[in-house]
């Protein structure tokens, strides 16, 4: 038949963030033969997230916290409670990031047509996806301050250090002040065109292949105003004299392209093969082999906030107050390595606040190295999309009501994202016999041929060299619903690898930046998702005993099923990094950054001298902590990332239940519901720089947490009416 399609919605949630999605869909369709149809889309989503801060729109910087009207005035999201850090204690204020904006639509137009023709089944297909997106969020929009003067620590009384750090705080002699603020909010634009063919050959009664190919463009992000600009780091470390000027690509600016510099990949050719082999009426033998691509720049690492659309306030100068404050307490001179006192009048004081944003100068474009507190947001300029591989194999058997299947599932990725919290910092070195090693690439040039009046601090950046790979042996167990009984049990025996980590946990579970340049050298290991082990049983049983019963003994005693899911699965891989404090501390560095003291991308990994694993394992001695030993200085240590394995995770759960007749359409049932019914206790080692995998610490090698997704032993009963 023939027709047209128009749906829509609405949906909205409102609390302390306000999201509202829309959507909108317009089809038609055409029959034009049996064998001959032709189906056109087009949609339209638009999703709308507000997230403000508490203090939001009521002016407490001003009526709280006696700050300028001018602090907070120069923009409606800026108007909010500036945070105070204060020493241990919990931050006043707001938090960073927020307020939070984004408005998201998105267009969508496809079309396919699938046309049979003899033992073939073509399908052919174009897509063109237009997304538009405004992100409007700044790091710290209101501004921040720091108490924490240096003559405040007392480390032989900490109750004093408190209350001088309160003290500091009082009377208003912060120690920095900070703002980041992103001037002209990107209004991002994305083109995604694509287009597919295959066909579904059914070659023999037993045999049918599936063959396609795909073709896929992810365009780079623009922006509607060229609002946005990309650091080259790459190319400042190729040629130096570009460092301070056009190594910084700004859209639509001197010939660089409206993707700031930024390329698009036109070879995104995708071929899918497939087969499916009747061996026998009860053997099946399936498999296939395809590649997909996909866009990896969606993250903020990506966002290509930069100058000159960004404002960035670090002064390295303390309040005026501080500074006599440590001068008194220092026999009338500031403390060796103290900051001076912000020289820009009035700012050096606390109730003038924090300077209004203001985009950098044309003059100061022209020389990166004049802004101060710079940083950059920077993207590979060869960025590529990214690309899997997948394949697998599988053989199907049935035996009566019983299906088995044993399969070969692998998969291998390419050009995956990769974000790297600092590439501008120093290689390995040895602090005492290389000092000069310590200098980040690019501290001489921002410098001005002294690296330590570099204002350069750090370059986040996006590439797209990560790789991994997935090898995995799947069973399976099905059996249909037969005598009262139906069963699935699967059993997977797989092994992930890779040199990356999700966007939200880079720089963590283990992943470091000790060789920022060649990440594949120091962080291919298991990935955090590696799960070698897991086997799930899940089973329905109707109890047979009454079905010869009648009347109410047959209501009461008959009809009760039972459900069971258990899972068994072996642990989570953590790494083990070095911790900042340790008892064997005769450098000076501790057992932290011992590749790079000044590395902030994340904690180094010592040497491993010996198997660490142990054949008894306890929650006092999970590993053997004897099998580490700091790596020398200036070097990376030879531990893998995720190289060690936490506790099993196991779990059943039980049900009974029994629906009850009231009348022809309505029941009652009753349900007995236990969750760990065996009461086991699931542990883990939090991959996340915890005291437990810190080798220097303490807690290394116990264990001293739940599994997140452990839970004791419960019951619940129900009692449902079913109409």
């Amino acid at each position: 038949m023939n027709g047209i399609e128009v749906s829509g919605g609405r949906f909205n949630f409102d609390g302390p963030a306000t999201n509202i999605a829309q959507q909108g869909v317009l089809g038609y369709t055409h029959i034009f033969t049996p064998a001959l149809l032709v189906d056109l889309r087009a949609a339209y989503t638009r999703i709308s997230n507000l997230s403000l801060p508490l203090n939001f729109g009521q002016g407490l910087d001003q009526s709280y916290a006696g700050f300028p009207a001018s602090m907070t005035s120069f923009s409606p999201f800026a108007d909010s409670l500036t945070p105070f850090s204060v020493g241990p204690f919990g931050d006043i204020g707001d938090g960073a990031f927020v307020p939070l904006q984004d408005l998201d639509s998105t267009f969508q137009y496809n079309g396919t047509v699938s046309w049979t023709k003899g033992n073939h089944n073509f399908k052919f297909g174009a897509s063109l996806i237009r997304r538009q997106a405004r992100n409007v969020q700044s790091a710290s929009a209101v501004g921040a301050y720091q108490f924490n003067l240096v003559s405040d620590n007392d480390p032989t009384n900490l109750l004093q250090q408190q209350n001088n750090q309160l003290a500091s705080t009082l009377v208003g002699a912060f120690n920095s002040q900070s703002r980041n603020f992103n001037i002209s909010p990107p209004d991002y634009r994305a083109w995604e065109p694509s287009g597919f063919a295959q066909d579904s050959w059914k070659v023999t009664p037993k045999l049918t292949l599936l063959a396609g190919i795909r073709y896929d463009v992810f365009t780079p992000f623009t922006e509607a105003h060229n609002n946005i600009s990309n650091y080259d780091f790459l190319g400042a470390l190729a040629n130096p004299s570009t460092a301070t000027n056009s190594a910084l690509k700004i859209a639509n600016v001197n010939g660089v392209n409206r993707s700031a510099g930024i390329g698009t990949s036109f070879d995104n050719v995708a071929p899918r093969l497939g087969f499916a082999f009747s061996a026998r009426p009860s053997t099946v033998v399936r498999g296939g082999y395809g590649l997909s691509y996909f866009p990896g720049n969606y993250t903020s690492n990506g966002d290509l906030k930069n100058a000159p659309f960004t404002s960035v306030y670090a002064p390295a100068c303390q309040s005026n107050l501080a500074v006599q404050i440590e001068t008194a307490q220092n026999g009338g001179t500031l403390p060796a390595g103290q900051n001076p006192a912000c020289l820009q009048a009035p700012f050096g004081a606390l109730s003038a606040g924090i300077p209004v944003p203001s985009a950098p100068t044309a003059a100061q474009i022209a020389n990166l190295s004049t802004i101060p507190g710079l940083s950059f947001v920077a993207e590979a300029t060869n960025f590529r999309t990214a690309l899997i591989q997948q394949f697998n194999v599988q053989v199907e058997q049935q035996v009566g009501a019983n299906v088995f299947t044993l399969g070969y599932v692998g998969l291998i990725g390419q050009h995956l994202p990769e974000s790297i919290n600092n590439i501008n910092q120093p290689l390995p070195y040895d602090p005492t016999t290389n000092p000069n090693g310590k200098l980040r690439p690019l501290d001489t040039i921002f410098g001005n041929g002294n690296p330590a009046n570099s204002n350069l601090s750090g370059v986040s950046y996006l590439a797209s060299e990560g790789v991994s790979n997935y090898n995995g042996l799947q069973a399976s167990f099905q059996r249909r619903f037969t005598k009262g009984l139906a069963i699935d049990a699967n059993y997977t025996w797989a092994k992930a690898l890779g040199d990356i980590t999700g966007f939200s946990e880079q720089g963590d579970q283990g992943w470091s930046n000790a060789l920022p340049t060649n990440i594949r050298a120091t962080e291919y290991g298991n990935s955090e998702d590696d799960i070698q082990n897991r086997f799930a049983l899940s089973l329905n049983y109707e109890i047979q005993y009454g079905k010869e019963f009648t009347g109410v003994k047959k209501a009461v005693l008959s009809g009760w099923q039972t459900n069971m899911i258990t899972v068994w699965q072996s642990g989570k891989p953590f790494s083990i990094v070095e911790s900042g404090s340790g008892a064997d501390n005769p450098d000076g560095f501790g057992f932290s950054n011992r590749a790079v003291p000044q590395n902030s991308g994340g904690s180094d990994r010592p040497d491993t001298i010996m198997d660490p694993r142990l054949g008894h394992k306890t929650l006092s001695e999970f590993f053997d902590t004897a099998a580490f030993a700091p790596q020398p200085l200036g070097t990376i240590g030879n531990t893998q990332r995720n190289s060690l394995f936490g506790p099993h995770f196991r779990h059943v759960d039980l049900s009974l239940f029994k629906n009850f007749p009231v009348t022809e359409r309505v029941n009652l049932q009753f349900r007995v519901e236990t969750f760990n019914i065996s009461n086991t206790p699931n542990f883990y080692v939090n991959n996340a720089n915890s005291g437990n995998q810190e080798f220097g610490n303490a807690a290394f090698g116990t264990i001293s947490q739940n599994d997140p997704n452990y839970v004791p032993r419960q019951y619940q009963f129900a009692l449902k009416a079913q109409f």
